[in-house]
């Protein structure tokens, strides 16, 4: 019997299939539950999904964006540092 502090549920074998889909290394059922149904108001503000993947890839992509750009500037700068004809 469970006890004041837990309560048991009944999911389809098709919800079940999809919280297990959700489920990271090391959490348990309850954890997936908790984070997936918890307020989420920074998802709510950006629009950047439902779900925790395409948050996690769309700071990715955005990292990785950044990453580039910084790199294709440090690559310009070290160019004309090493060309001291370029700035002429």
């Amino acid at each position: 019997m469970a006890s004041s502090n837990t309560k048991t549920i009944a999911l389809s074998k098709r919800a079940y299939d999809l919280l297990a889909a959700k489920k990271r290394e090391g959490e348990s059922f309850n954890d997936v539950v908790e984070r997936l149904a918890g307020d989420r108001p920074l998802l709510d503000m950006v629009g950047t999904g439902d779900t925790d993947d395409e948050y996690e890839r769309a700071v990715t992509d955005a990292r990785k964006s950044i990453d580039r750009s910084t790199d294709r500037y440090a690559s310009e700068f070290d160019a004309n540092e090493s060309d001291p004809a370029a700035d002429r």
